[in-house]
């Protein structure tokens, strides 16, 4: 049992298996048989699918059956998630020029919000999900402004953030609730190192939570949140217009920038998730 899961969730989980032993290699030539504990996992081993890895004269066999299970962190974790109405929920993977929302909440709404958030989930193939959840005082009243800010959206933001909350099980995230020194850089257009808005502890020769947009509008494209006084980025989308080839991060990234311009890694992740909440004013 995996504590904290839903009962659907723990239904996922039991039907996913995974057993891995060392042999010598001389044993692989022999024949082996396997007992199960019980009527389920016997069932699932019909379709068992064997890997082998060999080091330091061992060789390790990892047999798996079943699907692996997807856990909703954002429901398991959140606890202010709760207050919140989801607007926009993207499966990464169809990221493209022209961006559609796999559910669409932004004309149900009524009245007014007071808080945006922001839920990222990454998963690389046989690794973790990674995760980080973001919110903030509204820094627009509009919800066509606070998805992915395509050129139709007419988003452009180049602002600080207050009363920020930020989870996650990402190492050296700076986590908290309230927390200050929030900054976002959401805009459609090119960009580049310079710091034109004297943001705070930014590098004017880097790409990081500090640079400058530039024509054309119809550019490279950011969609970062970060918190300067930490001196790192929260989490980044960058040039979704590439689609597998645009830049997805979670924390700091290394090498010639610190958002994650240029990587273009978005293919590396099995899993790549976006949603987009806000909290109903009272």
């Amino acid at each position: 049992m995996i504590p904290f899961l839903s009962p659907a969730e723990q239904a996922a989980v039991n039907q996913w298996y995974e057993v891995a032993f060392a042999v010598p290699p001389a044993a692989l030539a022999l024949p082996f048989s396997f007992r199960y504990g019980d009527e389920a996992l016997a069932e699932a081993a019909r379709a068992w699918e064997c890997s082998t890895e060999e080091a330091d004269g061992e060789r390790t066999l990892t047999f798996r059956a079943g699907d692996v299970p997807v856990i909703d962190y954002l429901a398991l974790k959140v606890a202010e998630v709760n207050e919140y109405r989801l607007i926009y929920d993207l499966d990464l993977s169809k990221l493209a020029p022209n961006i559609k929302y796999d559910m669409d909440n932004s004309g149900s709404l009524e009245g007014p919000f007071d808080r945006i958030a922001y839920f990222l989930d990454l998963r690389k193939a046989g690794e973790p999900a990674k995760y980080v959840y973001v919110s903030m005082d509204a820094f627009t009243d509009d919800l066509r402004k606070i998805g992915i800010p395509t050129v139709a959206s007419q988003a452009r933001f180049q602002t600080n953030v207050t009363h920020m909350n930020v989870l996650s099980n990402v190492t050296g995230i700076a986590t908290g609730t309230d927390l200050p020194g929030g900054n976002i850089e959401f805009w459609p257009n090119n960009y580049g190192p310079p710091n034109a808005a004297t943001v705070p502890n930014a590098s004017p020769g880097l790409w990081d939570f500090g640079d400058q947009f530039s024509d054309p509008i119809d550019g490279y494209g950011s969609m970062q949140v970060h918190n300067h006084d930490a001196k790192q980025t929260i989490f980044a989308i960058n040039n979704w217009k590439a689609g597998a080839s645009a830049d997805l991060g979670i924390g700091n990234s290394e090498g010639e920038t610190r958002d994650w311009t240029f990587t273009k890694n978005a293919a590396t992740y099995e899993l790549k998730r976006l949603r987009v909440l806000v909290r109903p004013k009272q």
